[in-house]
């Protein structure tokens, strides 16, 4: 790693804490109230700490894929 890309992680790392950590049960939840309620995807890649990457692919995970088969 060069010290350019040293700094842009120490820079991501300081604003989003929780990019890369696995997500809780009540972090999943609140987003998910959080999209149910219209918020848009920066608030609340900001409010969890995350990238909006992050909250669109765990959003899409809980909202296509179905809990059982039938």
């Amino acid at each position: 790693m060069n010290k350019y890309s040293e700094k842009k992680s120490n820079y991501n790392s300081a604003l989003r804490p929780n990019v890369g950590k696995l997500w809780s049960d009540y972090e999943e939840n609140l987003l998910l109230e959080e999209l149910n309620d219209d918020i848009d995807i920066e608030t609340i890649a900001e409010n969890h700490g995350r990238k909006k990457g992050g909250i669109i692919a765990v959003s899409y995970t809980h909202l296509t894929l179905p809990t059982k088969r039938i």
